[in-house]
């Protein structure tokens, strides 16, 4: 997940009003929960938060992309052995 990288044409200025809304937001929010996708202020208000089923799943397991795939590595191996490639590729 690219979210944590920071976009090489990304100015000073807008890296400091990023930092700014991101210290703001958590001044805000008292705590938030993935799993829930909940957002709960000082006051108790509870607010749900959409995230996509693939970012979250990511997310809560720890892992990018690859390690996704890396864990559908024996699922992998297994249709491999079950549908054997009619062309070497590696050759």
């Amino acid at each position: 997940m690219s979210a944590g990288l920071r976009n090489p044409r990304t100015s000073f200025d807008e890296l400091v009003e990023i930092r700014f809304v991101r210290i703001r937001f958590q001044r805000l929010c008292q705590r938030s929960h993935l799993a829930s996708q909940t957002l709960t202020f000082p006051s108790g208000r509870k607010v749900e938060f959409p995230v996509d089923g693939f970012p979250k799943y990511c997310l809560l397991e720890g892992i990018d992309e690859l390690g996704y795939i890396q864990h559908q590595e024996p699922g992998i191996a297994a249709h491999e052995a079950a549908h054997p490639a009619g062309i070497d590729t590696r050759a």
